[in-house]
């Protein structure tokens, strides 16, 4: 009986590397973007998508991140703050109590950062804060 003819199995595989690339390239066909711009959006979706794993599991402090940014970005403009004091002073001039919230709201930051604001910068202020209420102190 004749020896059966023996075949080579041929393996192909696709690196995991190669097809991430492929769909990367693919994605910068469709939205327009550059690879970069495409990776950037990638990671974007995910962390938005992710924001509890992010805290729970790799112990990431999103809402402490956010707040150290906000805070960076209000100390780096040293002529802002001057502004945004002003402000505080000039509004507070003719009332008696405003809320900290309220007061955010008119001067464009957030409660932590208005309160860290404030702090630290009282003594140019002269302000009483009351729970969630904030006034000018009685002379």
């Amino acid at each position: 009986m004749p020896e059966p003819i023996k075949t080579e199995t041929i393996r192909i595989y696709a690196t995991l590397e190669s097809f991430y690339a492929k769909i990367v390239e693919n994605l910068v066909g469709v939205f327009g973007k550059s690879h970069s711009g495409v990776i950037n959006d990638i990671v974007k979706d995910w962390i938005n998508e992710h924001m509890e794993e992010l805290k729970n599991v790799y112990g990431i402090d999103v809402v402490g991140i956010r707040h150290e940014l906000q805070w960076a970005l209000v100390e780096k403009k040293a002529d802002n703050i001057i502004k945004i004091l002003n402000e505080v002073k000039e509004i507070l001039k003719g009332i008696k109590r405003m809320k900290i919230d309220d007061l955010g709201e008119l001067v464009g930051l957030n409660r932590s950062n208005l309160l860290k604001l404030i702090i630290k910068n009282n003594d140019k202020l002269n302000i009483v804060i009351d729970g969630d209420f904030i006034s000018p102190k009685k002379e």
